[in-house]
């Protein structure tokens, strides 16, 4: 207490020291408050950072892979515009060379045909038979001839079979005949099928009209195709050995509505007796 201080002036001053210690402890407690906020703050604001750098590099990392994957695309239509223009010049070339390839082989068919034509009229003509009707007599006024001139070796019916792969039962003639020996229409008609035909070999099959078919396998050359229309007596192949076969003839059939039957008595009652 100061000299000449009352109790009264001690007791005020006391008091307001206390007064201004608590205040201090206050301010203190308060900025000490404010100095942790901060600081929880700051470190906020460092893992907002941290998280945003981290985001922005996740961002820029999915960029650059779409715009790779854009290129990608990109590059891999132009290779494909490239190949299909590559293609379609290939197919024009390949469409260009099989055009000339087919109109080559129908050239070479028709060389073949004429050559092998002209090769069965120098046979017959060698043989004193340049034509079918001398071969195998003279038309019928049914307009029927005989295929070729030979005898029958192998009769229509049951039989023991001569070879192996061969029937049974014999759906047609055998007519001797050598190889090369020309084989002619029996009748008018059109050209259904001219072709390999499993074990008839080289098989020439020609429609007639009213259900009626004849059939003329073992060929070794074919002078005919699908859709000819052929006149009785005419050159349609050359006799042969093809398919299931022991030797050169001809094996003659006769289909009448889808049925096959013996071509001896169908061929008689049109005036062209067989064998």
């Amino acid at each position: 207490m100061l000299s000449g201080d009352t109790a009264d002036d001690f007791l005020s001053r006391l008091t307001s020291s206390s007064q201004l210690t608590s205040s201090i402890s206050a301010l203190y407690n308060q900025a000490n408050t404010a100095a942790n906020n901060a600081a929880a703050l700051a470190d906020q604001a460092r893992i907002a950072t941290t998280e945003r750098e981290r985001l922005a590099g996740e961002a820029a990392t999915a960029m650059q892979e779409a715009i790779s994957a854009s290129q990608k695309v990109e590059a891999s239509l132009v290779e494909q515009q490239a190949t299909a223009e590559t293609l379609r010049a290939q197919l024009a070339v390949l469409t260009e060379n099989r055009q000339a390839t087919e109109a080559d082989y129908a050239k070479g068919e028709e060389v073949r045909r004429a050559a092998a034509a002209a090769a069965a009229a120098a046979a017959a003509a060698a043989r004193g038979s340049a034509s079918p009707q001398l071969d195998s007599g003279q038309l019928s006024d049914q307009g029927w001839t005989r295929p070729v001139g030979g005898r029958i070796s192998d009769g229509f019916g049951p039989r023991v079979a001569p070879t192996a792969g061969a029937s049974t039962y014999h759906n047609g003639v055998d007519l001797g005949a050598s190889c090369g020996t020309p084989v002619y229409a029996a009748s008018a008609g059109t050209v259904s099928y001219a072709g390999w035909y499993g074990g008839f070999g080289n098989w020439v099959q020609i429609s007639h009209g009213s259900g009626v078919q004849t059939s003329y396998a073992h060929n070794s050359q074919l002078l005919v195709s699908p859709g000819d229309t052929v006149a009785a007596g005419q050159l349609i192949s050359l006799a042969g050995t093809t398919g299931v076969s022991t030797g050169c003839h001809l094996h003659y059939e006769i289909t009448v509505s889808g049925t096959r039957i013996d071509p001896e008595p169908f061929m008689s009652a049109r005036g062209a007796t067989l064998g």
